[in-house]
């Protein structure tokens, strides 16, 4: 298609944000190389932007990078440390959209923004709501449990590490009650040797009271940390 047809194919469609190469074919009936060629045309022209292979932007009508988010994988749902900050528990900002998956962990570069998709079993899928239309965001107490899972059970923070990263949430604006059921749906079992056991009285303890109380006032508590991690290796 010439330039102007493509123009009024987006046009036509201004209600799709998002196009993958095998939309494109389905709509135009053009074959799949040569709409490669020639989205790549009109990508080297700054026309249509490409999120990633296969993957184009509707020059009138852009996504938000949450929505892009949604597209590229599917199932999905935003969480963990950028769940937290748009949710207004976590004060330092972050760049880096963070988000659960069923399917292969993977990770996207757009413009200025880097996308990360971390698996979860099937049965942990859950603890999320619709923040928009199709954008789905983990409910804070559990984008906080996916932390302690995906970064613990992978081995990538330290003890020292969730201290800094605890001192930097709002805490008291949990929900101990959620944090506790979501823990249990998660398989932490009851028992003296249980995380559970211990991030429980922890949490309705230290952190919930009349005020906001940031975690870097009760930064000494956190001996059930290791024992976490260590049931998470079984």
């Amino acid at each position: 298609m010439k330039l102007e047809e493509y123009l009024e194919f987006f046009k036509k469609y201004y209600y799709k944000k998002l196009f993958n190469l095998n939309e494109l074919h389905s709509l135009t009936n053009i074959p799949k190389n040569i709409l490669t060629v020639e989205l790549n045309r009109l990508v080297e022209k700054k026309i249509v932007e490409r999120v990633t292979k296969g993957v184009y932007v509707n020059p009138f009508n852009k996504p938000s990078i949450e929505e892009i988010s949604m597209f590229l994988k599917f199932p999905s749902y935003i969480s963990m440390e950028y769940a937290l900050f748009v949710q207004n528990i976590m004060s330092q900002a972050v760049y880096t959209l963070t988000l659960i998956t069923t399917l292969t962990p993977y990770e996207y570069q757009f413009k200025n923004y880097s996308l990360e998709y971390h698996q979860i079993k099937k049965e942990f899928f859950f603890g999320y709501y619709e923040s928009s239309p199709k954008i789905y965001m983990a409910y804070p107490e559990k984008a906080l449990l996916d932390i302690i899972y995906i970064r613990y059970k992978k081995g990538k923070m330290d003890k020292y590490i969730f201290e800094s990263f605890l001192s930097d949430l709002y805490l008291s604006e949990l929900n101990e009650k959620k944090v506790v059921e979501y823990a249990e749906k998660m398989g932490f079992k009851k028992g003296s040797n249980s995380p559970l056991s211990l991030v429980s009285p922890f949490i309705g303890r230290y952190l919930w009271g009349n005020e906001r109380v940031r975690a870097k006032t009760i930064i000494s508590n956190f001996s059930w940390v290791s024992t976490f991690y260590k049931s998470l290796q079984k």
